[in-house]
C-alpha cells in the first residue's frame, strides 16, 4: 500500500475527526503532539504498542510499519488510544475500556474510507475482519478457560474479545457523541453494557458474585452486618470518589440510615446483590421520596429503581428526575 508511517497516522486522524467533528481539536492536538516511533518489520515480532508517560508528558506511540493494510489497520489502533489518552490527562482508564477506544478508532476509518470510496477500504476492511476472528476464537478461547480455571495467571490479551465486541455493537448504533464519551473514557464499562441493551447487542449481564443467604427470624442481627457490609462494598466508585472516604465516616453513615430504615441492599431474583439504595422522604412536598444514593456496581440502575421503589411507603411517590439521574456504577 503506498502510505507512510505517517501518512496512516494522518488518516487515522482524518478519520476520525470525520466520525467526531465535536472532538476535532482534541484529536488534532492528538495527531500532532503525541510522539510516534515507527520501524520496518516483517511482521515477525514487535506489536505496536502506546506507552502513557502521565499528565505532564504526552504518550508515546511505537509501530512496525511495513506498508501493509494490517499495518495501516494497527496504526489506527494506536491512534485511539494515543486520542483517549490524551483526553485522559493522566487519570487511569481500565484495559477494557483502553481497547475499547482502539476498535472504536479502528472502525471510524473503515467508515471514513468506505465514504471517500478509497482504493484500499475493502482490503483494510477484510485485515480488520482477520483481526476480528483472532481477537474471537484464539483471545476468547483463553478468556473462557481463564475464567473456568480461577487461578491462571493475568493476560492483557483477555480484554480484547469483550472490547472488539462491545465496540462493534456500539458503532453505528448509538449516538456520536455518546460514542465520543467512550472513546475519551468518560463512561464505565457496566454503562456501556448497559447503553448495549438498549441496542439488541445484549440481553443479560452475568452476575457472578455469591447468593445472599435467606434471612432468618433467629438471625436478624446476623442480616444486619451483612446489609452493613454489602453496602460500603457495592458503594465503591473510585470515579466519584468514594473509595476516598474514610471507613468510619462510611460506616456511620450507613448505620444511621439503617436505624432510620432509610436505606437498603438490592437482592434481585437470583438472590444476588444488585446494589443498594438509600432515600430520604420530604414531608412538606406531598411525601415526595428522593433517592440520593443509588449504587449498582453491574449496572443494572432499572432494577434497582425498580425495586427501591417497593421499600417506600405506598403514600410516598420518587420525584421522577431524581429517579431518571445517571448513577454510580462500576
Amino acid at each position: 500500500m503506498p502510505l507512510s508511517a505517517r501518512g496512516a497516522w494522518a488518516l487515522a486522524g482524518q478519520a476520525l475527526s470525520a466520525f467526531f467533528p465535536r472532538g476535532q481539536d482534541l484529536i488534532n492536538c492528538a495527531k500532532e503532539a503525541i510522539e510516534t516511533e515507527s520501524y520496518e518489520s516483517d511482521g515477525g515480532s514487535g506489536a505496536p504498542y502506546t506507552i502513557d508517560r502521565g499528565r505532564d508528558d504526552s504518550a508515546h506511540v511505537v509501530q512496525s510499519f511495513a506498508g501493509s493494510v494490517a499495518d495501516v489497520v494497527a496504526v489506527a489502533h494506536e491512534f485511539g488510544h494515543a486520542v483517549q489518552l490524551r483526553a485522559a490527562q493522566g487519570l487511569f482508564i481500565p484495559p477494557i475500556l483502553r481497547e475499547m477506544a482502539a476498535f472504536i478508532s479502528e472502525l471510524a476509518l473503515l467508515d471514513y474510507l468506505k465514504s471517500i470510496d478509497h482504493a484500499c477500504a475493502h482490503a483494510i476492511a477484510d485485515a480488520h475482519l482477520r483481526d476480528t476472528a483472532i481477537y474471537m476464537s484464539s483471545d476468547f478461547d483463553a478468556l473462557m478457560r481463564a475464567i473456568e480455571c480461577g487461578t491462571t495467571e493475568y493476560n492483557y490479551r483477555w480484554n480484547y474479545p469483550p472490547a472488539r465486541a462491545l465496540a462493534s455493537v456500539l458503532f453505528g448504533n448509538v449516538p456520536r457523541d455518546a460514542l465520543w464519551r467512550i472513546l475519551i473514557g468518560k463512561v464505565t464499562f457496566p454503562h456501556c453494557i448497559n447503553i448495549s441493551q438498549n441496542t439488541g447487542g445484549f440481553e443479560t449481564v452475568k452476575k457472578h458474585l455469591p447468593e445472599v443467604p435467606k434471612a432468618k427470624d433467629d438471625c436478624l442481627a446476623l442480616g444486619a452486618y451483612r446489609s452493613l457490609g454489602m453496602m460500603p462494598l457495592r458503594g465503591i466508585e473510585s470515579w466519584q470518589g468514594a473509595s476516598y472516604i474514610p471507613v468510619g465516616e462510611c460506616h456511620e453513615t450507613f448505620l444511621r440510615r439503617m436505624r432510620e430504615r432509610t436505606a437498603r441492599v438490592v437482592i434481585g431474583d437470583e438472590r444476588k446483590p444488585v446494589g443498594h439504595t438509600a432515600w430520604d422522604i420530604d414531608e412538606t412536598a406531598s411525601k415526595t421520596g428522593r433517592l440520593p444514593r443509588q449504587s449498582a456496581p453491574l449496572g443494572d440502575h432499572f432494577e434497582l429503581q425498580r425495586r427501591a421503589r417497593s421499600y417506600l411507603p405506598e403514600d410516598v411517590s420518587v420525584h421522577a428526575r431524581c429517579a431518571r439521574q445517571e448513577q454510580a456504577a462500576w
